[in-house]
């Protein structure tokens, strides 16, 4: 098992869902605490505090590619 996770934020989607935003990394530390290096700061919640979690790190290679689009428009 890795001791990298990814920090992110949940979005709330219009429809009622929600999405997970990466943020940055953390690593797990001997003494069981966390390093986190963040890219980017997540917007305040509703309560005006910024939540973050730290997930264990998703297998990129296994992820869905999208889809392409089919359109004939070339942009």
């Amino acid at each position: 098992m890795s001791d990298y996770f990814d920090v992110g934020s949940f979005k709330k989607k219009k429809s009622g869902g929600a999405y997970f935003v990466r943020l940055g990394s953390a690593k797990q530390r001997d003494d069981g605490g966390f390093t986190c290096w963040l890219d980017a700061m997540p917007s305040p919640g509703e309560s005006g505090q910024y939540e973050i979690q730290i997930v264990p790190r998703r297998d990129r290679a296994a992820a869905k590619p999208r889809e392409e689009m089919n359109d004939p428009i070339p942009f």
